[in-house]
This record gives structure tokens, sequence and C-alpha cells, in this order.
């Protein structure tokens, strides 16, 4: 019975850590600034020596895609318009909700970890227990 829980244990703590490490592909279409995919998404990475963060979410039924640069919007699209910046001030309520939201998923993201590392710890002591029964 406990290798039963030992085997859903690691099982469990495999799946978490591959989740944390799966990334999402999507093919950029002409058309739309989110290639016809409502998945929501934050995605920072390096680029010419800055922090580029691109970000996808849905709020209010639409989608917002936007891209930062060192913490500045650069590109904002809404339903796959792509907004002037002299507009940005009108979606600033959803752009507020959106970082928020992504600061929260982060906070969220770091306790899952921690999580799943005192889980996997302790499937290591459930089997050396097992070994010692």
């Amino acid at each position: 019975m406990k290798t039963h829980y030992i085997k859903c244990s690691l099982w469990l703590v495999a799946a978490l850590l591959s989740t944390l490490a799966a990334k999402a592909q999507t093919s950029v279409s002409g058309k739309t600034a989110y290639a016809g995919t409502y998945n929501s998404y934050d995605r920072i990475h390096g680029e010419n020596g800055k922090q580029v963060e691109t970000i996808q979410a849905n709020l209010d039924d639409k989608v917002y895609k936007m891209e930062l640069v060192n913490d500045k919007i650069t590109e904002l699209y809404v339903d796959g318009v792509k907004i002037p910046a002299a507009d940005w001030d009108k979606y600033s309520d959803a752009i507020a909700a959106i970082r928020e939201q992504i600061r929260k998923n982060r906070i969220q993201a770091l306790r899952n970890q921690e999580q799943a590392k005192k889980n996997q710890e302790q499937a290591v002591r459930n089997q050396q227990q097992d070994q010692k029964n």
C-alpha cells in the first residue's frame, strides 16, 4: 500500500515539474497578433541586452497582447488589432489588471515550486522508510 503512495507522489512531482518546464509554441499569422489562440501566457527573454516580455491574456471577452521592453510597453494589440501608442491610456485599467494577475501567478508559481520540492523530499523519505519496513 505504501509503495502505491510513493509511486503516486513521485508521479505527481514529475507532473508538476513537467508543467513548469513546458513551453507553448504558436505560429504567427500575418492577420492577427494572437494567431487564433486564446491561451494566456507571459514569456520573458533577453534580447540585445534588454529584458523583453511578451504577454497575452484574456480579459472581458477580449484578447490582449503586449510586448514590454525593460518593463515599458512597446506594442499593444486588442483582439488582433494593433493599438497606437496614443490610445494606450484607454486600456490602462485592463493592462493594470493583467499585470497584477501575472504578479500573483508568479508568486503562486514560486509556492508551487517550493511545495514540489517538499513533496519530492517527502517521497524520498517515504521510500527510505518503505525499505526499512
